[in-house]
């Protein structure tokens, strides 16, 4: 959970030398939490499903906390990396992880699979501010 909470843009709008240490402590607690839950001790009353479903929520968290790390540095490869993981861990389709991930392919200038990207947290987030926000970055990239 720090992790996911100190790489988000509004922690990092600080001075470049502390935004970097919180980059590296989330870097480090993301890490940190994707070893310990090869351990993860079942719950009592917990099934094999359950236990699986927990730790792949848990690992999408720590993976897009990874993300975020790699796209504040300019790692963009790694970010984009880190959130098809994060997607692919996620039991309930996330529109902001597409949507985060619409913005690296845009930094990347892979306009296509950034508009794909878009498209699919405007199709989630139907109804919501994320789709009115992916359909403008849509119109832009069409431009």
């Amino acid at each position: 959970m720090v992790a996911v909470a100190v790489s988000q843009p509004r922690m990092l709008r600080i001075a470049p030398s502390v935004a970097a240490q919180q980059l590296a402590t989330a870097e480090n607690y993301a890490d940190r939490a994707l070893q310990l839950l090869e351990g993860l001790p079942k719950r009592a009353n917990e099934t094999d499903a359950q236990l699986r479903k927990r730790k792949s929520a848990l690992a999408a968290d720590a993976h897009t906390a990874l993300a975020m790390v790699h796209m504040y540095r300019d790692e963009l490869s790694k970010a984009i990396e880190e959130l098809r993981t994060a997607i692919s861990l996620s039991e309930v389709s996330n529109p902001q992880l597409y949507f985060r991930l619409g913005e690296v392919y845009a930094d990347y200038g892979k306009k296509a699979e950034a508009i794909e990207a878009f498209t699919k947290a405007s199709e989630l987030g139907r109804g919501t501010v994320l789709q009115k926000h992916a359909e403008e970055r849509i119109q832009a990239l069409k431009k």
